[in-house]
């Protein structure tokens, strides 16, 4: 009978620490879900912001004077060819 007993403690044992390691299994499942729920707000949120953005840019150029929009956009050109394009004045 004390073989049974302690062959029970055993078994009991063995599942306390499954109980216990499934546990932690899902604290850390829960934890990653919350994160990735995070990060997917972030990512829904992220168009509107870029498109705010965009809207906010466009009006900055649209209050410019033209002579500061051509001086911007030639020097954009010049950057972007990795050198001066010939023939452009900016005043």
């Amino acid at each position: 009978m004390g073989n049974n007993r302690s062959r029970l403690q055993q078994q009991a044992a063995g599942a306390l620490r499954d109980a216990k390691q499934s546990a932690q299994a899902v604290r850390e499942l829960e934890a990653q879900r919350q994160q990735l729920a995070r990060e997917a707000e972030g990512l829904r949120q992220s168009p509107e912001s870029l498109r705010k953005q965009e809207v906010a840019r466009a009006d900055e150029v649209a209050t410019l004077p033209t002579s500061e929009v051509v001086s911007r956009v030639a020097s954009r050109l010049q950057y972007s060819a990795g050198g001066f394009i010939e023939g452009v004045v900016v005043r």
